[in-house]
């Protein structure tokens, strides 16, 4: 079982992904389609996927729950959760 981090994401440009920032600014992750992802949204935790679509744009990527019932657009600043399965291949 992992360790559940919560980070903020931020996009980059050059790689085409949201690499998801700690609260030291470390990137400790990154999220590309079909990533799992729990967004932090209105006071509330919702667990679901990234998914890829070159509709959404800015970047492409948006969140969908588990559900079906909430669809968000990825965005920089968004807040959340990764699971890391193994601390030490943790991204430095």
């Amino acid at each position: 079982m992992g360790t559940n981090l919560h980070v903020q994401l931020t996009y980059d440009e050059k790689a085409k992904r949201f690499d998801c920032r700690n609260r030291l600014d470390e990137v400790i992750a990154s999220l590309l389609n079909g990533d799992v992802f729990t967004l932090d949204h209105l006071n509330t935790t919702v667990l679901g996927i990234v998914k890829f679509s070159p509709e959404c744009k800015p970047y492409g990527f948006y969140f969908e729950s588990n559900d079906g019932q909430l669809k968000v657009q990825l965005t920089d600043g968004m807040k959340g959760y990764v699971e890391i399965q193994d601390q030490d291949k943790v991204m430095k």
